[in-house]
């Protein structure tokens, strides 16, 4: 049985639609990455998103790969910046407890 990983814009529609392919709790998560929120995108074949957390010394390391992308992709361009500000915010919720504003 898959399981459903799904992004939701403000609205409640769906932004990107995926099905977990591999989950090895508390290590490692991945799922197809199918973009909904852009027409020319949603054409394209879903690529693959991959989170590792490793342990380095007191710390966790995550590692987020983004691949398996089309020949000239629209989402892989698109998606580069979203990611570093995810990450920026995921960042900020575990070092204070609160995220971000988002605009």
């Amino acid at each position: 049985m898959s399981s459903a990983a799904t992004y939701y814009n403000q609205d409640d529609s769906i932004a990107v639609a995926g099905t977990v392919i591999e989950s090895s709790y508390p290590n490692r998560l991945s799922y197809t990455w199918h973009v909904h929120y852009d027409p020319i995108a949603f054409k394209e074949t879903p690529s693959r998103v991959t989170f590792q957390l490793d342990p380095v010394e007191d710390a966790t390391r995550l590692t987020l790969i983004h691949d398996e992308f089309e020949a000239d992709s629209v989402v892989l361009p698109n998606i580069t910046e979203g990611w570093i500000a995810i990450l920026s915010n995921l960042k900020t919720l575990v070092e204070t407890g609160q995220v971000m504003a988002v605009s």
